[in-house]
């Protein structure tokens, strides 16, 4: 909804959204790609592993990367 849109950009940041919906509902589904349905507990798995891996690279808060899905 808007108002969730909107609590979202002014309260939280992407990290704590995806903590919150893997903590409240991890086997719901979060996405829908080639491979099939995540749940949000296997997206947010999936996400911290790609973030320790960028940081493993050198990569800080700050800095820009790109990926390709």
């Amino acid at each position: 909804s808007a108002e969730t849109f909107a609590r979202f950009w002014r309260q939280e940041t992407l990290r704590d959204w995806m903590d919150s919906h893997a903590a409240q509902r991890p086997d719901k589904i979060a996405i829908v790609g080639p491979g099939g349905p995540l749940a949000y507990a296997e997206l947010h798995a999936r996400a911290l592993g790609l973030a320790a891996t960028l940081r493993n690279l050198g990569l800080r808060p700050g800095d820009t990367a790109a990926g390709q899905l």
